[in-house]
């Protein structure tokens, strides 16, 4: 704890002094705020900084805390490190629903990667889709360490959606990062912050292909001292997912928008190319 509160800080120096991102994050305030001034932009950049490095903090070191729970996690409440580990009363019949399998749509909301290892610990049969990234011993690091639990890794590399397909049929819980601004021909047009953004067509496709597939949502909240898991059902269709998972995350950013790093992305780039907004 102590040694993430150290890298909290320093990653904190560092990327307020590079202004990391800030000409992006100014830019998304003012196209879905119009009316926002420059010191509101400036103590929201600051704040979601400070966020934003105590996330990645407990993300660089291991998501200690969420990979080495105790195995009978699913006696809730319990505590660990001291602090409080909760599952939100109306999420506890979504995850039983979830242990059949279906897909998990996240973004990048709090500590989202810290969602995996719950479900693991939760007995869940998460395939969690990933890019993989270089170097590749950093790939290596990200999949046997950070995105494992037990020495089992929870993460796939997708090649064609076809595997997405067998995964499903294979009872497992697929997992994807629904975020904003999918630049590919084959991008879906959707809603977000009302703004018009392109999104990932995998969900629309899984559905057209596995129409009764269920759809869940699942977030993170925290508190000083503690942690609490919530996971939610939609009933999606191939036109209506976007809509259903882009009515919830404003709700999440409406209460904590310093708690979306989406934020610091060109989130609205794909439906604005030949504007001038970035």
């Amino acid at each position: 704890m102590i040694f993430q509160r150290i890298l909290a800080k320093l990653l904190y120096l560092v990327l307020k002094t590079c202004r990391w991102k800030r000409k992006v994050l100014g830019t998304n305030l003012k196209f879905v705020k119009p009316g926002i001034t420059e010191a509101e932009s400036s103590a929201f950049y600051a704040k979601l900084l400070a966020r934003l490095s105590r996330t990645a903090a407990e993300f660089v070191l291991g998501n200690s805390s969420y990979r080495k729970l105790p195995s009978e996690l699913e006696a809730y409440p319990c505590k660990f490190r001291g602090k409080a580990f909760l599952i939100a009363e109306d999420a506890l019949q979504t995850l039983q629903k979830m242990k059949l399998g279906g897909v998990f749509l996240t973004a990048h909301y709090g500590n989202y990667e810290a969602i995996g290892h719950w479900f693991c610990r939760l007995g869940l049969p998460v395939a969690a889709s990933y890019a993989k990234i270089r170097p590749n011993c950093l790939n290596a690091l990200l999949e046997n360490w950070l995105r494992s639990v037990n020495g089992t890794r929870y993460s796939v590399f997708i090649e064609n959606p076809k595997q997405i397909l067998n995964l499903l049929d294979a009872g497992r819980l697929f997992c994807l990062l629904a975020d904003q601004d999918y630049r590919k021909s084959s991008a879906l047009p959707g809603a977000f912050l009302g703004r018009q953004v392109s999104c990932n067509p995998i969900p629309a496709f899984i559905l057209r292909h596995r129409a009764k597939t269920p759809v869940y949502l699942a977030w993170l909240t925290e508190t000083a001292t503690s942690r609490t898991l919530h996971a939610k059902e939609i009933a999606a269709t191939p036109d209506s997912v976007y809509s259903d998972f882009h009515s919830l995350l404003e709700t999440l950013i409406q209460e904590e928008p310093s708690s979306w790093f989406g934020w610091t992305h060109r989130r609205f780039l794909g439906q604005h190319k030949t504007s001038t907004i970035y």
